[in-house]
């Protein structure tokens, strides 16, 4: 169990389209535009977060930062908790280079979450390393 996506790769993804914002990410993913508004509970009704809607993430490029994965344990009893991912993504200039100011994403690939994307639904179009340069 686990995720192919790893930090240093490029990723493109067509559902990265819609999203909300959450503290500095865009939580992107496969919402529906009206879900992202409004969903409903037990208690009534909540909003996910601001919508961040952008139809250019389709075509753009994103270098993974980080994945954070919780993999499957015991918890009370016998019950197992379920497999978890977080994928944090920043989005590349337009001739592929770095810049830490541009916007950033984040998504899920487990399925445990709303909006969860499928990895096949998910393009790796390259990989970055990184570079230390001395002063």
């Amino acid at each position: 169990m686990g995720t192919k996506l790893k930090e240093g790769q490029v990723v493109r993804s067509g559902l990265f389209v819609n999203g909300f914002i959450q503290k500095e990410f865009i939580q992107v993913g496969c919402y529906k535009e009206k879900k992202i508004h409004e969903t409903y509970s037990n208690t009534g009704n909540h909003v996910l977060g601001i919508p961040a809607i952008d139809e250019n993430r389709r075509e753009r490029e994103y270098l993974i930062l980080e994945v954070k994965e919780q993999q499957p344990r015991n918890t009370i009893g016998n019950r197992r908790s379920s497999y978890e991912n977080m994928i944090y993504a920043i989005e590349l200039k337009e001739d592929g280079s770095y810049d830490e100011n541009n916007q950033k994403i984040s998504f899920s690939t487990c399925g445990v979450y709303s909006g969860s994307i499928s990895e096949w639904d998910i393009e790796i179009v390259g990989e970055m390393k990184k570079t230390y340069i001395k002063n």
